[in-house]
C-alpha cells in the first residue's frame, strides 16, 4: 500500500541520539537552554537586530518562532530542524519564523546556505557573542540547534528544546504552537571568560628541576592561503611530511580543501568532498527514490569527511555516510531507521579514490561501548585503523542522570572494563581494546566526561597519550601493555576532592584542572618526549629531558593574526619543526618554528 510522505512518514527517528524533546523539563536533558535572569530588554534588542537584517520592523510582531543554529555543530540535528520547519509552517501557516545562523565569519556561509533547505520567514546570520549573554545552555555556546518560541513584546522565551532529542511528532507541534506561558528563567549570570597565564611550577612540582625559558618561540618562514576570507575558520589542519601539501577542513560543507605550496603561497585547492557514491552506499532499497528525496532535501542523509591526513604521499579520511531503511508498522505507518556509518577512505595526492573500506564495530558495540572515527587514525604499513572508544553517560545519551548501573560511571563496577583505544585490523577484521582508562577518572567518578586519547605510530613503535592528563606512554607490541614515558601536567597531585554529587554538574567541576591538552607529541629513540599543548587559549612546547622540563611559548598572534592550532613538522634536513596555524577573517597563514 503506497502512502504519502506528508502523512505516513510520521516520525523520524535517529538512531542511539533522538529521544522524545520535554518542553518545559529542560532540566531532565543534557542540552538545555534557559533565559538568563534580567535579559528582557537585551533580548529585544538583540532580535530586532537580526529582524532589522532582512528588513522587519521589531514592533510590528509578538510571538515568533526562532531557531538558533551553529552551523554544522550537529549536522543530522539541523535535518530536524528543517522538517520542523515544514511541519510547523503547515500546521501554522502565519507563524513568523526566523532561522539564525550562530556563525562569526559571515562570508563564509554561502556556501553552506545553499545546501540548507531552512524554510521559513527570514533566514540571518549572528556574528556577535549576544546568544550566550542571554540564554544559559549546558556549553558556554550553542553546540546543536535549539528550537524556540519567543515573545518580542516581553522579551521573554516562552519554550525551547535541543532537536538533539526531538521527535517530531503531533504533540511535540501541538505543545510549541499552543504554549504561551513563559520559562522560568535561570539567575546564573554570563561571565566572560579571561585569559589566565599558566602556573607551570603549580602543576610540575614534582619535577626534580623546571627550566622556565623566558624567550618566545618565533618563526623562520610562512606560506600563505589564497582566498582565505571564502573559507570558514579553521579547526584542523596537516602538513604533509616534505612541507609540500596542507590539508585544511571546511567544517560548513564536512570536507577537506588539499592545498600545494607554491613559494610562500598555498596555491591549487582541491575539495576533498563525499561522493554521490558515497551519500548512497548504505541506503537500503526500502528507501524510495521519493523518500530519499525528502530526506535528502530536509538535510537528513548526511555524508560527513570527519578527519584527513597525510599517509606517506596518499591521503586517509575518515569518514560518517548516512545508513537508512524503512520500518513499516501494521497501520502503514512508517518511521526511517537512521544510523552512522563509519567508513574509512584512500585518497591518491591529487584527491582521486583509491580504496574505501567500511569499519564493522558490531562487535564493539554489542559490548556496550561506542567509538569516535571521528578521531581515529590510520597506519598503513600495519593495515590498523585505531579509534576511540567509550561507554557510559554523559559519554552517550541525552539524559540528564545515568538510566542505568552498566552505564553509570558513579559506581565502581563501571570501570571493570574501560578501554579507551580499539586497534582494528584491516586484513581480518579483528577487534583489540585496550588502553584502560586512567585511575584518577575511577578516584573522582568521572567516566569518560574528559578522556581524550589519542595514538602515534614513531619509528616503529606505537605511543598514546591522555591529551588532558598529559601523559605519554609507549605500547607493547601486542598492545596490550603500556609503559609511561612522561607525566607532563602532574594531575594526580594538582586534582583534588569536589563537593560530590552524582550529576553532570559535579562532574563539571573538575574542568577547571583540566585546563591544558596535548595537541602533539615526538619521542626520541632515547625516550625524551616533546609535546605540543594548549594551555588556557596559549600554545607551548614542552620538552623533557631526564626530569627536566622546558617550557617555551609559542606567539599568541602574528601580524593581526591569532594562533588556532599548531603540529609537528619536519624540514628538509630531517630536523623536527613545528607549524603553526594562524588565522583571523581575511587571511590564513602557517608558520615554521625551529626547534
Amino acid at each position: 500500500m503506497k502512502t504519502s510522505i506528508s502523512k505516513k512518514l510520521t516520525m523520524l527517528c535517529l538512531c542511539a541520539l533522538f529521544c522524545a524533546a520535554c518542553f518545559g523539563q529542560q532540566q531532565e536533558k543534557l542540552y538545555f537552554m534557559h533565559q538568563r535572569e534580567g535579559s528582557q530588554k537585551q533580548l529585544q534588542q538583540y532580535l530586532a537586530q537580526l529582524l532589522s537584517k532582512g528588513g522587519v520592523k521589531s514592533d510590528t510582531l509578538d510571538n515568533i518562532y526562532v531557531n538558533f543554529i551553529p552551523p554544522m555543530g550537529c549536522p543530522r540535528c539541523e535535518g530536524v530542524v528543517a522538517i520542523y520547519n515544514k511541519v510547523l509552517l503547515k500546521n501554522e501557516p502565519t507563524a513568523f519564523l526566523v532561522n539564525v545562523l550562530i556563525y562569526r565569519k559571515e562570508k563564509a556561509l554561502g556556501q553552506y546556505i545553499s545546501k540548507q533547505n531552512f524554510t521559513g520567514s527570514l533566514l540571518v546570520a549572528d556574528t556577535s557573542d549576544l546568544f550566550a549573554q542571554i540564554f544559559h545552555v549546558n556549553n558556554e555556546e550553542a553546540i546543536v540547534p535549539y528550537i524556540t518560541k519567543i515573545s518580542l513584546k516581553q522579551g521573554r522565551l516562552i519554550t525551547a528544546a535541543s532537536s538533539l532529542g526531538a521527535t517530531l511528532d503531533n504533540d511535540f507541534i501541538s505543545l510549541m504552537v499552543n504554549k504561551n506561558d513563559f520559562d522560568k528563567t535561570t539567575d546564573i549570570m554570563y561571565e566572560e571568560r579571561g585569559e589566565q597565564p599558566l602556573n607551570i611550577a603549580l602543576h610540575l612540582d614534582k619535577w626534580q628541576e623546571i627550566v622556565d625559558k623566558k624567550f618566545i618561540l618565533m618563526p623562520y618562514d610562512s606560506c600563505s592561503i589564497i582566498a582565505a576570507d571564502t573559507l570558514p575558520f579553521v579547526e584542523t589542519f596537516a602538513v604533509s611530511r616534505d612541507g609540500a601539501n596542507l590539508l585544511v577542513n571546511n567544517f560548513l560543507t564536512s570536507s577537506f580543501v588539499l592545498y600545494s605550496k607554491q613559494s610562500h603561497l598555498w596555491v591549487a585547492p582541491t575539495a576533498l568532498l563525499p561522493s554521490q557514491a558515497e551519500d548512497t552506499m548504505f541506503i537500503g532499497k526500502s528507501v524510495t527514490p521519493y523518500v530519499y528525496q525528502y530526506l535528502k532535501s530536509n538535510n537528513v542523509l548526511v555524508s560527513m569527511y570527519l578527519k584527513a591526513a597525510f599517509m606517506q604521499k596518499n591521503i586517509y579520511l575518515t569518514a560518517s555516510l548516512p545508513k537508512a531503511d524503512m520500518v513499516w508498522k501494521e497501520d502503514s505507518t512508517a518511521s526511517v531507521a537512521y544510523f552512522n556509518m563509519p567508513v574509512l577512505i584512500l585518497k591518491n595526492g591529487s584527491g582521486n579514490n583509491i580504496a574505501t573500506y567500511q569499519l564493522d564495530m558490531e562487535e564493539l558495540e554489542n559490548d556496550g561501548f561506542a567509538y569516535s572515527h571521528s578521531n581515529g587514525s590510520f597506519f598503513a604499513d600495519d593495515s590498523i585503523f585505531v579509534y576511540t572508544v567509550q561507554k557510559g553517560w554523559p559519554a552517550a545519551g541525552t539524559e540528564a542522570l545515568p538510566q542505568n548501573d552498566s552505564q553509570n560511571p558513579f559506581i565502581s563496577d563501571f570501570y571493570n572494563e574501560a578501554p579507551t583505544l580499539c586497534f582494528y585490523s584491516l586484513k581480518n577484521k579483528t577487534i583489540t581494546k585496550t588502553a584502560p582508562l586512567d585511575a584518577v577518572y575511577k578516584k573522582y567518578k568521572l567516566g569518560y566526561y574528559v578522556s581524550a586519547p589519542a595514538v602515534k605510530k614513531i619509528e616503529n613503535t606505537y605511543y598514546m597519550t591522555d591529551k588532558r592528563l598529559g601523559k605519554i606512554y609507549s605500547l607493547s607490541k601486542d598492545f596490550a601493555s603500556s609503559t609511561r614515558l612522561a607525566d607532563l601536567f602532574g594531575m594526580d597531585t594538582v586534582m583534588h576532592q569536589m563537593p560530590y554529587s552524582e550529576d553532570l554538574p559535579y562532574m563539571d567541576s573538575y574542568q577547571k584542572f583540566f585546563n591544558r591538552e596535548i595537541i602533539d607529541f615526538e619521542v626520541s629513540n632515547k625516550s625524551e618526549c616533546k609535546a605540543l599543548v594548549l594551555a588556557d587559549k596559549h600554545y607551548y612546547l614542552y620538552q623533557t629531558k631526564k626530569n627536566k622540563l622546558d617550557c617555551t611559548p609559542l606567539p599568541d598572534t602574528l601580524n593581526g593574526m591569532k594562533i588556532s592550532g599548531v603540529q609537528f613538522g619536519r624540514d628538509s634536513r630531517n630536523s623536527l619543526i613545528v607549524y603553526g596555524l594562524y588565522q583571523n577573517s581575511q587571511n590564513i597563514v602557517v608558520y615554521s618554528f625551529k626547534l
